[in-house]
């Protein structure tokens, strides 16, 4: 298996990069629809003609989302998140 966040910190031609990913993912089952998103990407539906929100967006600028960056071991700088990578 290949550990992105490792080959990134060792690439000098990144260390300067401010580079982040996002992801929506949405599965409908039984007349139900799970969504789960990760950074500022986001998810809506058109139930009857009418917009849904099905996702919120992850971002360090939003109280919560903070708290919960903070809560894990990490930081926010630059409205970047920081300080977190898994080897």
């Amino acid at each position: 298996m290949v550990n992105i966040n490792a080959r990134a910190q060792k690439d000098e031609s990144m260390k300067d990069e401010l580079a982040g990913s996002t992801a929506v993912v949405v599965l409908l089952k039984r007349d139900k629809i799970y969504c789960g998103n990760v950074g500022d990407s986001r998810a809506v539906a058109s139930v009857r003609g009418e917009v849904e929100q099905l996702s919120f967006d992850h971002k360090p600028s939003n109280e919560a989302e903070s708290k919960r960056i903070m809560a894990a071991g990490g930081w926010v700088e630059f409205n970047r998140v920081n300080g977190i990578f898994q080897d």
